[in-house]
């Protein structure tokens, strides 16, 4: 459907933290080039993105604003779920995924104020630490 599709059409309220790559409708002119270079399109919760903000800073001393993480869930998916290794099957992507290069839009960490990037990292805390109490029983991350 291309442009003529948006977030709202899959009950998504398009309100999110991911301020930098937030969109609700995929523009004409990219709906029109991209077909060739594009296999499968994810959403993201924002308190998905959060955990994903602490671990990196965590395990990598790496700090980003929270709508740079968008792009780590989807290779994470790939990788560790029954769902995401069917989907390479299916599009025949498995067989080379081991020379597959995943390119991360890493942006904003370096401007973000001290204050705020604290303020990242406790909400990511907090979300963990609600995960950890709560029956939940889907693993943190993967």
């Amino acid at each position: 459907l291309r442009d003529q599709i948006h977030v709202h059409d899959f009950g998504i309220d398009n309100q999110t933290e991911a301020d930098g790559l937030a969109v609700g409708r995929p523009s004409k002119w990219v709906s029109n080039l991209i077909p060739p270079y594009l296999s499968g399109i994810y959403t993201i919760e924002d308190k998905r993105l959060f955990l994903l903000l602490k671990a990196l800073m965590d395990t990598e001393q790496i700090s980003l604003e929270p709508s740079a993480l968008a792009g780590m869930w989807g290779p994470m998916q790939l990788a560790h779920t029954q769902v995401g290794k069917q989907y390479l099957r299916q599009h025949e992507l498995d067989t080379n995924i081991n020379q597959s290069h995943h390119i991360i839009w890493a942006t904003g960490g370096s401007l973000v104020p001290e204050e705020e990037r604290k303020a990242y990292y406790n909400r990511g805390l907090l979300i963990e630490m609600e995960k950890k109490r709560s029956s939940f029983t889907e693993p943190i991350l993967l």
